[in-house]
């Protein structure tokens, strides 16, 4: 089962990401940035990750970023920002 809260009950965030991928590495850059708690997921190094990536919905593409139930497939600033506020992030 995938944890989609922390336990002090906020969203939980994830970023499911390869290495060589330059919009993973953008949404990484953001998270710590802006001092988001999150964990990495390398779905090419961690086969129970690349399984947990497929069933939060990820058909492939790359990064695909959870916050809680919600996912986005790709990186987009914006909604990620969105995302977050609305988690309580920011």
């Amino acid at each position: 089962m995938v944890e989609t809260t922390t336990p002090d009950g906020k969203p939980a965030v994830v970023l499911y990401v390869t290495e060589w991928c330059p919009y993973c590495a953008q949404a990484r850059e953001f998270m710590d940035a802006e001092d988001v708690p999150h964990r990495v997921v390398d779905i090419e190094k961690d086969p129970a990750g690349a399984a947990e990536y497929a069933a939060r919905g990820g058909t492939g593409g790359i990064p695909l970023v959870a916050v809680g139930e919600n996912t986005i497939q790709g990186w987009s600033e914006e909604v990620a920002t969105q995302m977050l506020t609305e988690a309580g992030y920011k």
